[in-house]
C-alpha cells in the first residue's frame, strides 16, 4: 500500500504542478490575485463582496513569489490536495484504506467540477472554501467518536474559514451539525469558535469589519438581483435557470456523469445513516443553495465536488461498480493528459498579439479580466459600445459574443485564437511590444 501511496502522491504533484501558470487568467481569479495583492501591500480592501482569506493567501503567496499567474494560484492549488488529503482520511475512517486511496486518486485526475474546468488549478474563492469545509467534516468525524476540546476548536475554526473563503463555505455547517450533534458541547463550542476565526480574517484588511460585511451582503443582495448573462443550452439567460448546473454536467459528459452518480449512491448505501445523511447533505445544499442564486457560473458547481467525489470513490470499492469506475478513471486520464500537453491559448495569445500593435483601446466582448494581465501597461479595456476602438476582442463562450454590437469592429482584420477571435483596425500600427 505505501507504494501505492507513493505513485498517487507524485501523480497529485503533476496534476496540480505541471504548468500551473499556463491557463489563461480567469475572470474571477484576476480579480482575486490584485485585491489580495493590494491588501497585502497596504493599500485599500478591494473586492468586498466576497470575504477576504483566499485573497490574503494568495496575496502573501503573490510577494513571496513574485506576481504571477503561478504564485497566484499555488495557494490554491496546495488547498485542493489539502482537500483529496481529508477527503482521504474521510474515507479511511469510514470505508477503510483502499477506499482512501481510491476516493485520493479520483480527486486528483477527475476535473472538478466537469468537463475540462479544472477549477482545482486556478486560483479562485471555491477552492479555498471547499478545503475548509471538507478538513471540517473530517473533523466532525473526529469529534463524533472522541468529542474532545482540542478537536472542538479546531472544527470551529475550519468552518470559520470556509466561510471566510467564500459565503458558500458556510453551507458546511449543516452536515457537520448532522454529524456532531449528538455531542452539544462540543457543537456549542465549535459554533462559538466559528464567528471568531470567520472575524479574524478581516483584522489584516484594517477596516470596520461590521461595515465591510454589511457591504458584502448588500452587494450580494444587488448581484443576485440583477444577475449575469450565461449561455446555458444554448441560450442566454440573465438569471440562469436552477437546473443550470445539470446541465452544465451532462453537456460535459453525460457518461461521466451517470457513472458518478451511480458511484455515489452505492456509496451512501454502505454507510452508517447518520454519515450518509451529513454526505447526501454536503452534495445536495449547495447544489441547490449556489444554483438558486441569482448569479451562476460554471465553476460553482466545486461547492459539491469533494463531498461528490468522496461518495463515488466509496462507492467504486465494490466489485460490481467496475465499469462504472472505468468511465471514471478514463475520464481522469484524459483529464491528465490534457494538463500534460498544457499549451498558451485564447486571452494570451490575443494578449500576445495585441503587444505587437499600438493599440490603446480595446472593446471586449468577453471577459476584460482574462484580457487585462496579458496587454500592455495603459491599455484601456472599454465596455464602451458608442466607442471607436483599436481593437474587438471576442470570446464565443460568453454571452456577450452574442450581444455586443457586431457594428463594432465591421471591417476590422480577424485573428482567431480558438474561442477568442482579435479583430484590429486596418492601418494599426506594429510595434515589438511593450
Amino acid at each position: 500500500m505505501r507504494i501505492a501511496w507513493a505513485a498517487a502522491g507524485v501523480l497529485a504533484a503533476f496534476t496540480y504542478l505541471w504548468r500551473l501558470g499556463v491557463p489563461t487568467w480567469h475572470r474571477d481569479e484576476w480579480a482575486y490575485a490584485n485585491a489580495g495583492y493590494t491588501t497585502v501591500s497596504g493599500g485599500p480592501p478591494a473586492n468586498l463582496e466576497h470575504p477576504p482569506l483566499g485573497k490574503l493567501l494568495m496575496g502573501v503567496s503573490e510577494h513571496v513569489l513574485g506576481f504571477s499567474t503561478t504564485s497566484a494560484r499555488l495557494p490554491a492549488v496546495l488547498a485542493a490536495l489539502a482537500t483529496g488529503i481529508a477527503l482521504a482520511l474521510i474515507a479511511r475512517r469510514i470505508a477503510g484504506e483502499l477506499a482512501a486511496l481510491i476516493v485520493f486518486v479520483l480527486w486528483t485526475i477527475l476535473p472538478h467540477p466537469w468537463g475540462d474546468l479544472r477549477v482545482d488549478r486556478l486560483g479562485l474563492l471555491d477552492v479555498f472554501a471547499g478545503a475548509f469545509a471538507t478538513i471540517a467534516l473530517w473533523l466532525a468525524l473526529r469529534v463524533r467518536d472522541r468529542p474532545g476540546t482540542r478537536d472542538a476548536l479546531l472544527l470551529g475554526g475550519a468552518l470559520g474559514c470556509a466561510a471566510a473563503s467564500k459565503a458558500s463555505g458556510a453551507l458546511a455547517l449543516v452536515p457537520v451539525a448532522i454529524l456532531v450533534w449528538p455531542h452539544v458541547r462540543a457543537l456549542a463550542i465549535a459554533l462559538v469558535t466559528a464567528p471568531v476565526a470567520f472575524l479574524l480574517t478581516y483584522v489584516p484588511l484594517r477596516t470596520d469589519p461590521v461595515d465591510a460585511l454589511r457591504f458584502m451582503w448588500d452587494e450580494q443582495r444587488r448581484l443576485s438581483r440583477i444577475g449575469f448573462p450565461l449561455i446555458v443550452d444554448g441560450s442566454v439567460y440573465q438569471h440562469p435557470p436552477w437546473w443550470s448546473a445539470a446541465w452544465f454536467a451532462w453537456h460535459a459528459g453525460p457518461v461521466v456523469l451517470i457513472a458518478t452518480l451511480l458511484l455515489a449512491v452505492l456509496g451512501l448505501l454502505g454507510l452508517e445513516r447518520r454519515v450518509a445523511i451529513a454526505l447526501a447533505v454536503a452534495v445536495v445544499l449547495p447544489m441547490f443553495a449556489v444554483t438558486l442564486h441569482g448569479r451562476f457560473f460554471e465553476h460553482y458547481g466545486y461547492a459539491w465536488a469533494p463531498a461528490l467525489t468522496l461518495l463515488a470513490g466509496i462507492g467504486a470499492t465494490r466489485l460490481k461498480a467496475f465499469p462504472a469506475t472505468a468511465v471514471l478513471v478514463v475520464a481522469g486520464v484524459l483529464s491528465v493528459a490534457g494538463i500534460a500537453t498544457l499549451q498558451r491559448a485564447d486571452y494570451a495569445l490575443a494578449g500576445d498579439a495585441l503587444q505587437r500593435t499600438a493599440a490603446r483601446t480595446v472593446y471586449v466582448a468577453g471577459a476584460p479580466t482574462s484580457l487585462a494581465g496579458y496587454v500592455c501597461p495603459g491599455t484601456v479595456l472599454t465596455p464602451d459600445a458608442t466607442a471607436t476602438p483599436d481593437a474587438v476582442v471576442v470570446d464565443r463562450r460568453t454571452a456577450a459574443s452574442r450581444t455586443y454590437p457586431t457594428a463594432i469592429g465591421a471591417g476590422y482584420t480577424a485573428e482567431r485564437f480558438g474561442p477568442v477571435t482579435l479583430l484590429t483596425r486596418p492601418g494599426l500600427p506594429r510595434r515589438a511590444g511593450c
